[in-house]
């Protein structure tokens, strides 16, 4: 069971929502408490919504509870409208702006943690990288490359933080530097998911991350898609910044936006809030694109960023889209 630790009275490790007094709602679709509903099941219940005017953009579920997300309070007696239980699955209200980084940052690194700026020639997930367009920068902007992945074609991509890459498509990926090697051009970016894919040039590339000190060498193996996870299970991130953090799955998340397509009215983007440490600041910035498995070796997504607040939740955009896709997990 999850753990949370504070010295503080008031303190608890996630917003759970304030609920409301309407009456009970249905969707057509079956709900079970501790079983992640899939996107067809989200979609519903936006509908459920638009249908009372709610003005919810975001839907989250907590495992025995979904939390529905707003900028604005729809109307001023919304607790008396919208309804306590949908399919008899209770429900939460956060309204107002979420406070969100784009990527997790620190001033400074904690005496004695350096991070890993080695040259690999057998290159894996967890090195750092950085951009070709921030040659003329003063710093380097670092991140933490992917999983290499197979297309439906059979070339090769790492993935990668698209935010770390400002040139866009055409950017070179460099490790570890932008004074290190061409190992990657970027290629496909994946709409406001943050997640982009970088052509590998003739480099040797493992699906094995680094080794934890006491445990066995375990390639990853597939994509774990949303709807198979597990709320409260642990969770791994390898990053030369941090190196080896381990967490718990705290929440499944769906976005919705406006698409990008005329014919698309919105979009959907899956992703996962995760727990990594008892309210303290662990993660550093360059942690983007850091791939996030669970114990079975299965990756869930990648790091995107950590929630300003006192949860300190991180959010990983789920991989969903690569699967769906065609992309297979793979060495080069």
């Amino acid at each position: 069971m999850p753990l949370y630790l504070t010295t503080e009275a008031e303190c608890s490790p996630m917003d759970l929502g304030i609920s409301a007094g309407g009456p009970k709602a249905s969707v057509e679709a079956s709900i079970q408490r501790w079983q992640t509903p899939d996107i067809e099941i989200f979609k519903k219940l936006f509908d459920l919504f638009d249908k009372l005017q709610a003005n919810i953009h975001r839907v989250q579920w907590i495992g025995w509870s979904f939390l529905a997300l707003g900028r604005s309070e729809p109307f001023a007696d919304w607790r008396k409208r919208l309804p306590f239980l949908i399919n008899n699955i209770r429900i939460g209200y956060i309204f107002g702006e979420q406070r969100l980084h784009e990527k997790a940052q620190r001033r400074s690194l904690p005496t004695g943690r350096v991070p890993d700026n080695e040259v690999y020639r057998d290159l894996r997930p967890g090195v750092m990288i950085t951009s070709k367009s921030t040659d003329q920068a003063k710093y380097d902007v670092m991140a933490t490359s992917g999983v290499c992945l197979r297309s439906p074609s059979g070339a090769k991509y790492i993935t990668v933080a698209k935010h770390g890459f400002p040139g866009g498509v055409g950017d070179h990926v460099l490790h570890p530097s932008r004074d290190g090697h061409f190992i990657a051009e970027v290629d496909k970016v994946f709409g406001e998911t943050d997640i982009a894919l970088a052509k590998l040039a003739d480099v040797r590339y493992s699906r094995e991350t680094f080794s934890a000190a006491d445990g066995p060498v375990r390639p990853f193996r597939n994509f774990l898609y949303s709807k198979h996870s597990r709320i409260g299970e642990l969770i791994f991130m390898d990053t030369p910044f941090n190196g080896r953090c381990e967490g718990v799955l705290m929440k499944t998340d769906c976005l919705r936006i406006p698409a990008d397509e005329p014919a698309d009215q919105v979009r959907y983007i899956m992703g996962h809030f995760a727990y990594f440490g008892n309210g303290a600041d662990t993660l550093f910035d360059g942690c983007c694109g850091g791939v996030i498995w669970n114990s079975d070796h299965d990756i869930l997504g990648q790091f995107r960023f950590q929630q300003e607040g006192s949860d300190e939740l991180c959010y990983c955009p789920s991989f969903d889209v690569l699967g769906s896709s065609g992309y297979t997990i793979s060495d080069a």
